[in-house]
């Protein structure tokens, strides 16, 4: 149960991080009059934002489960 809510937890500060400092990963891209080009850029924040939400999610689950079999 433990494992869940601080895997959430961590979930949704990774997301926040993703989301808050994706610009600064892919540069800061002003939006134009090209459609797929800022289709592009959306894409790629949101999936920055759900990729570094979901690894640090990841990160938390597994090591609070090596802490937890180690005890």
């Amino acid at each position: 149960m433990v494992r869940r809510w601080l895997s959430i937890i961590a979930f949704g500060a990774g997301a926040w991080v993703g989301h808050r400092y994706s610009l600064d990963l892919i540069g800061y891209y002003e939006l134009g009059d090209d459609y797929w080009s800022d289709q592009g850029a959306i894409f790629l924040r949101t999936f920055l934002t759900l990729a570094l939400g979901g690894l640090s999610a990841l990160v938390v689950y597994f090591v609070i489960s090596l802490f937890s079999r180690a005890q």
